[in-house]
């Protein structure tokens, strides 16, 4: 009763008293996941962004098929602008929902159809982008300077390293994904040590190549490397996915 009461005021607008429903729901019974998800809603439209994230979250916590977070989390991590994890939660939704869900579609739409992919990049922006790598020192990874994970990097290698990696991106965005792959490659070739590059890596390894061995090393590598993932979760769930294959 008191969800829906919640529901009621927040279709006529007043947040306040919705937000004080749905945390009665919650404190009746804490584990109603759909009352934190439409918490999570308020507390975005009274300005608690971080407070709402929290309430999605809590929600998948409880009910890890309530597609509605996915969505709002999705759509919460490229207000914030982290595309990455953003396209993660918009492909979940896209997998868990009925083809004729329009939220679905949107979810499809928003990360680029079952493969990988994020906001489309136009072409001019790809062509002055691998304009600048012309007659660049650092354009080919040295083959006789190897390096392994661990190993020190210095500044030189790891902004080539970076360059190569936002080189791979915008190829991904335009589905160009061998050129993606040989990359990302040349990224961990200058710099192992990249996070972001390993985490291209293995989604691109999974979802293109469909080599399962390589993508987990590689995320494994990315959560390693990057302790404070907010993905970590859902890719440790992946990565067990993947190796219990």
């Amino acid at each position: 009763m008191a969800r829906q009461d919640g529901y009621n005021a927040q279709q006529n607008g007043q947040l306040e008293l919705a937000r004080a429903y749905y945390e009665q729901a919650i404190q009746l019974d804490p584990s109603y996941a759909e009352a934190y998800n439409d918490l999570g809603v308020i507390y975005e439209a009274l300005g608690w962004p971080d407070k709402a994230k929290q309430q999605y979250l809590k929600c998948l916590e409880l009910s890890p098929y309530y597609l509605g977070a996915y969505s709002n989390l999705a759509s919460w991590y490229e207000d914030h602008g982290d595309l990455q994890t953003a396209a993660w939660y918009w492909r979940k939704r896209a997998g868990l929902g009925s083809p004729d869900d329009p939220w679905t579609q949107t979810a499809t739409q928003r990360q680029g159809g079952p493969g990988i992919d994020w906001v489309t990049a136009s072409k001019e922006a790809l062509e002055r982008q691998r304009a600048s790598f012309q007659g660049a020192a650092w354009a080919q990874p040295n083959p006789s300077r190897p390096l392994k994970p661990g190993d020190p990097v210095d500044e030189e290698r790891r902004n080539e390293a970076k360059r190569y990696d936002e080189l791979a991106v915008s190829y991904i965005r335009l589905h160009r994904y061998p050129q993606a792959i040989e990359a990302v490659e040349k990224a961990l070739a200058l710099n192992p040590n990249a996070p972001q590059a390993h985490y291209h890596a293995g989604l691109l390894y999974q979802y293109v190549q469909k080599d399962s061995e390589q993508a987990v090393s590689h995320l494994q590598a990315y959560l390693e490397l990057h302790p404070q993932a907010g993905d970590r979760e859902h890719l440790e769930q992946l990565i067990k996915l993947l190796q219990d294959q």
